[in-house]
C-alpha cells in the first residue's frame, strides 16, 4: 500500500505543476482571439452617417433678404426633397460679399445647392462648383454656363450684377428643372 500512495502522489504531482501552464497558455490563446476580433472588427467598422436634418429656409431667407442688395431665390422643390442649409454670410472665396446659400437632399441622396452673390470672379465660381470646367455632355442652356468638376454639375449665370450657381450631383435634366424651379423671393415670404 505504500507504494500505492507513492504513486498516486507522483501522479498529482506532476498534474499540480502543469496547471499554472495551462491557464496561462489558455488566458494566452483568449488574447490572441480578442485581438483578431478587435482587428477585424476595427477594419470593418463603419460609422453611420448622420440624419439628415432638415431647416425652413423661409425665415433665413426673410432675413437675408432684408439686408442683400439683390433678389433673392428659392426653389419650389418636389416632393421628397428638403432643405439641409440656408445661410447668408461670406466665404472664403467672396471678398468678404454676403452668399446666400440654401442646400437641399432629395431621393437618392441626391443634393443641390443654390447659390447667390454679388461675387463674380473666378474663384468665387470655383470654389462653389468645385472647380468645375465647362461641361461637354450638358444640353444647351442658354444663359447658363454648364461647368462639371468632381462628380458635381452647375450652371452659372450672372446677370444684373448677380451670380446666380445651381449646383449638386443630379444629372443635367433634372438639375435644370431644378434651376427653372427658382422663384423671386417675395417680400411677405416664401419657403421651398
Amino acid at each position: 500500500m505504500g507504494q500505492h500512495r507513492g504513486v498516486t502522489e507522483s501522479r498529482t504531482e506532476p498534474a499540480k505543476r502543469q496547471l499554472p501552464k495551462t491557464v496561462r497558455d489558455m488566458a494566452l490563446s483568449m488574447g490572441i482571439v480578442a485581438g483578431i476580433i478587435f482587428l477585424v472588427l476595427l477594419l470593418t467598422w463603419r460609422p453611420q452617417p448622420d440624419p439628415v436634418r432638415a431647416v425652413d429656409p423661409g425665415p433665413a431667407a426673410q432675413t437675408a433678404q432684408i439686408v442683400a442688395d439683390f433678389p433673392l431665390v428659392l426653389p419650389r422643390v418636389p416632393a421628397g426633397w428638403q432643405a439641409t442649409s440656408a445661410r447668408f454670410e461670406p466665404t472664403e472665396e467672396s471678398d468678404e460679399l454676403p452668399v446666400w446659400f440654401t442646400g437641399w437632399v432629395g431621393p437618392g441622396d441626391q443634393y443641390v445647392a443654390v447659390v447667390q452673390s454679388e461675387n463674380d470672379t473666378e474663384s468665387f465660381i470655383e470654389e462653389q462648383t468645385l472647380d468645375g470646367l465647362p461641361a461637354e455632355d450638358a444640353p444647351p442652356t442658354p444663359g447658363w454656363q454648364p461647368l462639371t468638376g468632381n462628380d458635381q454639375r452647375s450652371l452659372v449665370r450672372t446677370a444684373g450684377g448677380v451670380t446666380t450657381i445651381v449646383t449638386g450631383t443630379l444629372p443635367w435634366p433634372e438639375l435644370i428643372a431644378f434651376r427653372d424651379s427658382l422663384r423671386p423671393l417675395s417680400q411677405k415670404g416664401a419657403s421651398g
